[in-house]
């Protein structure tokens, strides 16, 4: 055993390898947790959710925006992940940060979340970007999904703080009170 590793005291096991099994065995439970759940189905009518939507449907969007960075990861002609990997994840991370918000919005307000969203329209056009073999350069229509994504994060988000803020008649982005009702 190398000396750079640390051992449990009095025998030659690796505490690293304890950890790596441990971790292991916490990711093995949870997934299995996780199925017994999506088997069983929502608490609503046959087996759909309490938004009478399929248990699964909100892991679309997500998935859609992960097999999207995989696959242009995998197959960018220009290694758009390798030469501007900041750059990369802070334009996926837009569109997850946006599907994320949108699947809590949808939970608390128990309605159901859209399969197609805005988030997902930059990395459609990557998508097909790539898949026309680069008619735009990586580059900037990364750059330009990036502004597009923020720039519909922060919308999205303003029109929902207000939305939620006009129900509950409660001051938000305003420094002057409302009048009260007379």
């Amino acid at each position: 055993m190398s000396k750079n590793h640390l051992q449990i005291p009095n025998t030659e096991v690796c505490l690293n390898l304890v950890i790596s099994i441990a971790v292991l065995v916490l990711i093995l439970f949870v997934t299995l947790k996780s199925l017994i759940v999506i088997q069983r189905g929502g608490q609503g009518k046959n087996g759909s959710t309490i938004a009478n939507t399929s248990v699964v449907s909100p892991g679309m969007p997500m998935g859609f925006l992960l097999f999207t960075a995989c696959t242009l990861y995998l197959h960018s002609p220009s290694s758009l992940f390798v030469n501007h990997p900041c750059l990369f994840v802070l334009t996926f991370g837009m569109s997850a940060c946006k599907i994320t918000i949108n699947l809590v919005v949808a939970h608390v307000s128990k309605s159901p979340m859209p399969l197609v969203d805005t988030a997902l329209l930059s990395p459609f056009l990557l998508l097909m970007n790539l898949y026309f073999r680069s008619v735009l350069d990586d580059f900037y229509l990364m750059l330009a999904a990036l502004v597009f994504g923020t720039f519909d994060l922060i919308y999205s988000s303003t029109s929902t703080c207000i939305q939620v803020c006009d129900h509950m008649k409660i001051n938000c982005f305003t420094i002057t009170g409302r009048q009260a009702p007379e």
